[in-house]
């Protein structure tokens, strides 16, 4: 299983605040608290704050197989191909050292829940870490690039006969 782990801007009780303000301002109430739970190692040296919420979603049919399932598909065998009986999950646990040097709070998101946790991460986690742990003269090239929603739009017209400058007769 791959898993994306990010590292959050807040403590952990401003994480989980925050997390649910953003889902109320949202009109998002599906998230629900499953579970919060001290975890801790073997050996009780490393023990974790944790919580995790989940949303569950009716399945249901995307646009493009709405289209093959009612232009294609003729059978009640063929019906069945596309199901939309069923459930979709999306999980976010929150992860916080249980010391009190430590205020890191870490968000690992399942499913589709990465969404939601966009206003809560530091986008510099992942660069920062790999820095960090992987030697100097293994690094050939750093690239960073952010998709912001505000964008640069420009329309550039060309026409080829254009009477917009003077030409010689």
């Amino acid at each position: 299983m791959k898993i994306n782990i990010y590292k959050s801007i807040y403590n952990f009780q401003e994480t989980n605040t925050n997390f649910l303000e953003n889902l109320e301002s949202l009109n998002d109430d599906n998230y629900e608290l499953l579970n919060d739970k001290e975890l801790v190692s073997d050996s009780n040296e490393l023990k974790l704050i944790s919580k995790v919420y989940i949303r569950k979603k009716d399945k249901k049919l995307l646009d493009w197989q709405l289209l093959i399932k009612n232009v294609y598909l003729d059978t009640e065998e063929d019906d069945n191909l596309f199901s939309e009986s069923g459930h979709h999950f999306d999980a976010i646990l929150f992860l916080k050292e249980d010391t009190t040097l430590q205020n890191n709070v870490y968000i690992i998101p399942f499913g589709q829940a990465y969404h939601d946790i966009n206003n809560l991460i530091d986008y510099d986690f992942g660069i920062d870490f790999a820095e960090r742990a992987i030697k100097n003269e293994d690094i050939v090239n750093k690239n960073v690039n952010f998709f912001q929603q505000n964008r640069l739009k420009e329309i550039v017209n060309y026409r080829r006969n254009s009477v917009d400058y003077v030409r010689p007769s």
